[in-house]
């Protein structure tokens, strides 16, 4: 497992939504990312891992789900080499400290 990864700039249309899902229900907070969003474009980089598929993402399907409603062609990502159970471990790891997190579907 490699979650050091690389940036790079991708086009929205090659990245899957996760396939296990860190339930975000705050809307206020997504309104005020949307309108950061919106101000300031993209500050932090979503984290995707490749599959066979594609990318996937492992963090990020809320800013990855604004952008693309505001319109946005690429994203800036950062690319991490793992497994499934890595990006869920990943992902719970950069959301630990999100006070709206339900639960995981897989």
């Amino acid at each position: 497992m490699d979650a050091k990864g690389s940036d790079m700039e991708i086009e929205i249309s090659q990245i899957k939504p996760s396939s296990f899902q860190i339930k975000f229900r705050n809307e206020f907070l997504k309104d005020k990312l949307t309108q950061q969003i919106k101000q300031e474009g993209q500050i932090i980089p979503i984290v995707v891992r490749f599959t066979e598929n594609g990318y996937e993402v492992v963090d990020g399907n809320v800013r990855l789900s604004i952008m693309k409603d505001l319109g946005y062609a690429t994203i800036d990502c950062n690319i991490v080499n793992i497994d499934k159970v890595g990006a869920m471990k990943l992902a719970i790891e950069l959301n630990g400290n999100v006070n709206e997190l339900d639960q995981i579907s897989i």
